[in-house]
């Protein structure tokens, strides 16, 4: 039993009318297009356009983790609005299937380290994440952390394009194992009932892997290296971010003690000035009333001179 009959049985259980649309047209432009490529072009969007059918009815919850964060931790997502449309009803050399996937739980988390900041921006640019972000920078005005929030949703497509030049049918897939768009081609007799089946499976994350590819040991290797170096240097970068971090906190540290010394200097200064003014204002006074005195003394020797036969 493939998987449109799996899920025609779930919406028979749940007494869910299901429909299914039909494409049937004259023949095409060439020998090729018109016997080897279109029956399977419009096999492929009968699947698919059923499949859009009752995954809009039924509305199963399907689930995924995306590799969202530099540090390889998964986001969960649900997909959902799975649309179909081709450029011909009659002669379809365009079959494009696309749906979203939107956040199960709210997410926000902080990344600390300049380096490790714009991974994690490339990384959800790359998927086209929409996201919001707030940049904590040092005193040279260098990003050193930020705070991100996930806002989304990820727009997952699959697209069939006929290409009669090389008498293949391309498969674009965006976004289904991660960032960005691969390409498969694929010949005319590829495109079977089975392999229609598997896609669907894939969809729907029952499959792990669209196609088996054989990876020898020595490519496992070099992977493998190639993410310890990625790791260490994520490491480096965010160790470089926190002493970075803690310099910076230092010098605040030392600029505030500097700062308090001037003002104590400053006060100290200005109540010994203040002490001075005053020591000079009370010796300036004694002396004023010295001088009065001895000049009273004098004025009263004069007048009884002057007084005197």
């Amino acid at each position: 039993m493939g998987l449109l009959d799996d899920l025609k049985q779930q919406a028979e259980q749940q007494q869910i009318p299901t429909t299914r649309s039909s494409a049937i047209g004259d023949a095409g432009p060439d020998d090729f297009y018109c016997e080897q490529v279109k029956p399977r072009m419009l096999a492929a969007y009968n699947f698919l356009n059923e499949l859009v059918n009752q995954l809009n009815t039924l509305k199963l919850d399907t689930r995924v983790g995306y590799p969202l964060r530099p540090d390889g931790k998964t986001v969960a997502l649900q997909q959902q609005d799975y649309k179909v449309y081709n450029d011909s009803i009659t002669d379809p050399r365009q079959i494009n299937f696309s749906f979203f996937c939107s956040l199960v739980n709210p997410t926000a988390f902080e990344l600390n380290g300049r380096g490790v900041v714009l991974a994690q921006c490339e990384l959800l640019d790359r998927y086209e994440f929409k996201y919001e972000k707030l940049e904590q920078k040092d005193s040279r005005q260098m990003v050193v952390a930020a705070n991100f929030k996930l806002i989304g949703p990820l727009s997952i497509k699959l697209v069939l394009q006929v290409d009669e030049s090389r008498q293949v049918i391309k498969l674009f897939l965006s976004n289904f194992s991660g960032p960005g768009t691969s390409q498969y081609h694929l010949k005319p007799e590829q495109l079977d009932e089975a392999f229609l089946d598997h896609l669907g499976k894939y969809i729907l994350r029952k499959e792990s892997a669209l196609f088996k590819e054989h990876i020898s040991d020595d490519v496992k290797a070099m992977l493998r290296q190639k993410l310890q170096e990625e790791q260490q240097q994520r490491e480096s970068e965010l160790q470089q971010a926190v002493e970075a971090r803690k310099a910076e906190a230092e010098l605040r540290k030392q600029n505030s003690a500097s700062g308090q010394l001037k003002k104590a200097v400053s006060e100290s200064m200005a109540k010994n000035t203040e002490k001075l003014k005053q020591a000079m204002n009370e010796q300036l006074g004694e002396k004023t009333e010295k001088l009065k005195n001895i000049f009273g003394k004098l004025k009263s020797q004069m007048n009884s001179k002057k007084s005197e036969p």
